[in-house]
């Protein structure tokens, strides 16, 4: 060990004094360790949010998705959907259709967007796993069925199974010339099921049979997107590639975070705002030691001055207050780090803290390594800038 790092040392470890410097150098080590801490079990929280927003909206989306640029449908190539049907990859193909409408029970309204799909797309979306109760698109012969999310039902009032009241779908007929009065289509659904995903899925989407929305919307022979769910373990780029092949131009391809880029874009921005409106406060905390090294360096005055007579540059003697920044803040933010990150993995594996009437019982979170080195990283940068002006003082005790 280098001469500065070995006295650097000894001054944390070996005062035996409790004077105004300890004291303060305590202060900073536990505001460091305050601080660090905080930071990671924060940014875990974030990252569990984000993790399970995006479990459930990848449970609502395909792997990838196929629409049109232009128009809010087109009539699909027949040939070119049996060509992408026969990739060994594709666990299932579905051609939806959806469009807005006004969903009315009784007195009750609700404008919202109705997904035309068939009833395989229930398992393969991984929708199935989120339904409250019910889950037929056809519970009856004949009869159409809707899976309303639970926002939607909660404005109805409605709940599945009703047979005293049925939901009807309204929508204007495509023929319609006039804007003040149209013409409409109403065609009776019965509520088959409840799902309970995200709060804009809830609050926006109702599922329907295909044919139903053909009949509704009058677009018998056009779909809103293709939509492929792939196997496990599928090389998603290369499906990407062969079904750009096969569509050709004058579609939009997208995987699943592209479908979700504005609620990724949201997540990354809120991370990192509050990443740094906590490395302020950090900064805030980092005068601490400043000041605890400044004091230290007027306690060692005579110290430094004995090392500089028997031949010790200013160079060496700043770098031990440097040294013993790092330390401070490093031992600090190693606590603080070791505790966050113990706290995180007993939420993980125990669920001690709790989330009533929500979609998973326990508080999500999720510690990431690439945060540990970066709280790590901008701790001990802190520790290291707080010690640039204590060190520079050196000089002027020689």
């Amino acid at each position: 060990m280098r001469l500065s790092g070995l006295i650097a040392r000894r001054y944390l470890v070996s005062r035996s004094n409790r004077n105004a410097v300890n004291i303060i150098t305590g202060i900073s080590l536990l505001g460091f360790a305050v601080g660090s801490f905080a930071l990671i079990v924060i940014l875990s929280a974030l990252n569990g949010f984000e993790a399970l927003l995006f479990d459930v909206y990848n449970d609502f989306h395909p792997d990838l998705k196929a629409s049109a640029v232009e128009g809010k449908a087109f009539t699909p190539d027949s040939a070119a959907v049996e060509r992408i049907k026969k990739l060994p990859e594709l666990a299932h193909l579905a051609l939806t259709l959806e469009d807005n409408a006004v969903l009315q029970a009784g007195n009750q309204q609700v404008i919202c967007t109705l997904k035309g799909t068939d009833s395989n797309y229930l398992n393969y979306s991984g929708i199935g796993r989120h339904l409250l109760q019910g889950g037929s698109l056809e519970p009856y012969p004949g009869i159409s069925g809707v899976i309303l999310g639970e926002g939607i039902e909660y404005r109805l009032g409605v709940h599945p199974g009703a047979a005293d009241l049925r939901i009807s779908a309204i929508v204007p007929r495509r023929e319609s010339v006039s804007i003040v009065n149209p013409e409409i289509n109403k065609l009776p659904l019965l509520h088959s099921g409840t799902m309970r995903m995200d709060d804009e899925i809830n609050n926006r989407y109702a599922i329907v049979p295909l044919h139903y929305a053909e009949n509704l919307f009058e677009r018998y022979d056009e779909r809103s997107s293709i939509e492929l769910f792939l196997k496990p373990g599928a090389d998603l780029e290369r499906v990407r590639g062969k079904l750009e092949e096969a569509l050709g131009k004058g579609f939009i391809i997208q995987d699943r975070r592209e479908q979700n880029k504005a609620l990724l874009h949201m997540f990354r921005t809120e991370k990192w705002a509050t990443f740094a409106i906590l490395c302020f406060v950090l900064a805030v905390i980092s005068f601490n030691l400043t000041g605890a090294l400044s004091m230290l360096v007027i306690e060692k005055k005579s110290d430094i001055h004995t090392l500089h007579v028997m031949g010790a540059q200013p160079t060496t003697l700043s770098a031990v207050f440097l040294k013993e920044g790092l330390l401070i803040s490093g031992i600090g933010a190693l606590l603080g780090m070791t505790l966050g990150a113990v706290l995180v993995l007993l939420q993980q594996q125990i669920g001690f803290i709790r989330m009533d009437s929500a979609i998973v019982p326990y508080y999500p979170v999720a510690l990431r390594f690439s945060d540990v080195l970066l709280v790590g990283a901008v701790t001990l940068l802190m520790g290291f800038l707080s010690a640039m002006y204590p060190a520079l003082q050196v000089k002027k005790h020689l």
